[in-house]
C-alpha cells in the first residue's frame, strides 16, 4: 500500500505515501533551539557560568514580550465580544476544546497567537480592526512603561531589576514595531498585513470576516444556516492573504472528476496545519469517506477513518456518513442502507432550510447508488 514513490502519485498525502502535516501546536524545529543550547554549552564550557543569565533571561524576557501581546490580543477581543478559542505563549498552549479547557507544553520557544471566535455575525469588521490592534498596542505601550520604570528605577535604587525592565521595555518595543510592518511567515499574516487588509482592500476585509464568520455556526453543522455557502464564497475569493482551504474545498466539492476532486481535498489535506482539531477531523473524515466510496480503497479508507482524532465530536451525520462509507467500501450494502435510513430520519428531523434540503437531495442519491449494489430479493 505504501511501496509506490510518493512523486508517482498526484496525491501522496491522500495515498499515505507522505503523512499529514503535524497541527502546528504539535510542530517541533531547531531553529532556535540548537543555536540556543549551542550558546549555553559554549558559556558552560569556558566556565564562565556567570553569563548564563544573559540567555535565560533573554527566554525569560522573550517569554513575558509575548505574554504582553497576546494578552493585548485577547483583552481588545473580549472588550469587542468575541469569544476565547485559545492562546499560544510558547511554549505553553491552552485552549477550550469541547467546554473543557486544555493545557500543553510543546518545545518551541519565539511565537505566539490568540486565537477567538466570533459571537455573533454583527460589526464583524470593526471587532476585527480593534481585535487585532490590541496586541500591537499592547506591545507598545508596555515597552514604553517598561523602560521609563527601568529609567527611574536606575536613578533611584541599586537593583539589577530596573535594567531587566529595560531590556523587557526594549524588546517589547521591538516586537510592536516589528508587528506593525506588513509581512508573512510560515503561511500567517501578521497583524500589520491583517490591518491593511481589513482597513483598505474590500476583497482581503471581505475574506477576513466571512472566515470568522464561518467559525460562529460550526455547531450546527451539518445543518448551517442558508447563507454560510455565501460565506465560502467569499472566503474563497481570491485575496493577498494566505487563502488555500477554501477555494479547494469549493473545488473539492463541485468537481464530478474523482481524480480532480482528489488533488483539490490533497491541497486541503496538505495545509490542515494551522486548522483546529474540530475542522482537522471534519477533513479527516472526507478523507476517509472519498478513499471508501470514490477510490473504492477499503484499506485506505480505514487509516483514514482511525485518523480522527476524537470521532465523538463530529456531528452524528459526519459520524454516520465515515460509517456507511466504510461499509459500502467492505460490501456490505444492507447494513449500510439500515444505517443511511437512521442518518436520513436525524436529517429531516432537522429544521427545515435550503441546506437542510440540499444534504437531505444528496443522501437519498446516495441511498439510490448503494441499492443498485444490493440483491433484488433483498431490496
Amino acid at each position: 500500500m505504501t511501496t509506490q514513490p510518493a512523486s508517482a502519485s498526484a496525491t501522496p498525502i491522500l495515498d499515505l505515501l507522505q503523512p499529514l502535516p503535524d497541527p502546528d501546536g504539535d510542530r517541533a524545529n531547531g531553529h532556535f533551539a540548537f543555536p540556543f543550547l549551542t550558546a549555553v554549552a559554549a558559556i558552560v564550557l569556558t566556565e564562565n557560568l556567570s553569563f548564563l543569565i544573559v540567555p535565560f533571561g533573554f527566554l525569560l524576557i522573550n517569554f513575558l514580550t509575548i505574554a504582553i501581546h497576546e494578552s493585548g490580543h485577547l483583552l481588545a477581543g473580549l472588550c469587542v465580544g468575541l469569544r476565547f478559542k485559545g492562546v499560544r505563549i510558547d511554549p505553553f498552549r491552552a485552549r477550550i476544546d469541547s467546554g473543557k479547557w486544555k493545557f500543553r507544553i510543546r518545545p518551541r520557544l519565539f511565537w505566539g497567537f490568540a486565537f477567538m471566535s466570533l459571537d455573533r455575525v454583527r460589526r464583524v469588521r470593526r471587532r476585527l480592526i480593534i481585535f487585532t490592534l490590541g496586541g500591537p498596542a499592547a506591545s507598545i505601550l508596555c515597552g514604553l512603561a517598561a523602560v521609563l520604570a527601568g529609567e527611574i528605577g536606575i536613578a533611584r535604587y541599586d537593583s539589577p531589576w530596573p535594567t531587566f525592565l529595560e531590556f523587557l521595555g526594549v524588546w517589547s518595543l521591538i516586537i510592536g514595531c516589528i508587528s506593525s510592518v506588513p509581512f508573512r511567515t510560515r503561511g500567517f499574516a501578521n497583524d500589520a498585513m491583517l490591518l491593511r487588509s481589513l482597513l483598505f482592500s474590500k476583497p482581503d476585509a471581505s475574506h477576513l470576516i466571512a472566515s470568522y464568520a464561518l467559525s460562529t455556526p460550526k455547531n450546527l453543522c451539518p445543518f448551517s444556516p442558508d447563507y454560510v455557502p455565501r460565506w465560502f464564497r467569499m472566503a474563497a475569493a481570491p485575496t493577498r492573504l494566505p487563502n488555500e482551504y477554501y477555494p479547494n474545498w469549493l473545488a473539492y466539492e463541485s468537481s464530478k472528476e474523482n481524480e480532480v476532486a482528489a488533488r483539490h481535498l490533497e491541497r486541503c489535506l496538505a495545509h490542515s496545519a494551522g486548522m483546529d482539531d474540530e475542522s482537522r477531523d471534519m477533513l479527516i473524515a472526507e478523507a476517509a469517506v472519498f478513499t471508501a466510496c470514490r477510490r473504492d480503497d477499503t484499506a485506505k479508507a480505514e487509516v483514514w477513518a482511525k485518523r480522527i482524532k476524537s470521532p465523538g465530536r463530529l456531528h452524528q451525520i459526519w459520524q454516520a456518513r465515515v460509517a456507511i462509507a466504510l461499509l459500502c467500501a467492505n460490501k456490505q450494502f444492507e447494513t449500510a442502507l439500515a444505517e443511511l435510513d437512521l442518518a436520513l430520519s436525524l436529517i429531516r428531523k432537522a429544521p427545515d432550510s435550503a441546506q437542510r434540503q440540499r444534504i437531505e437531495d444528496a443522501w437519498a442519491l446516495w441511498k439510490q447508488e448503494i441499492q443498485k449494489h444490493v440483491p433484488a430479493h433483498v431490496a
